[in-house]
């Protein structure tokens, strides 16, 4: 059972990731654009430009390592059980 319960959770976490990971996506190249367009305007410190990409950049990296552990971590838990 307690196996089971864990397949659901990760079942929901990697839902939850390969959802996230478009929208986390369109939202950096939007961030990017817009930083770009700005600096062409209003000189932008170098600094807040790195930080603001890159926040937005290690989301995206997250939820993509996420989703992938997920995934490894349910085959692993399917193969122990004996489900496929």
């Amino acid at each position: 059972m307690n196996v089971d319960k864990k397949i659901k959770e990760l079942e929901k976490a990697s839902r939850r990731s390969r959802m996230a990971i478009p929208v986390v996506g369109c939202f950096l190249l939007f961030i990017v654009a817009v930083i770009w367009l700005l600096n062409k305007y209003i000189n932008i410190p170098t600094w807040l430009s790195i930080i603001v990409i890159g926040m937005t950049a290690f989301g995206f990296i997250g939820d993509v390592i996420n989703y992938f552990y997920c995934d490894w971590k349910l085959k692993f838990l399917r193969h122990e059980t004996g489900e496929e």
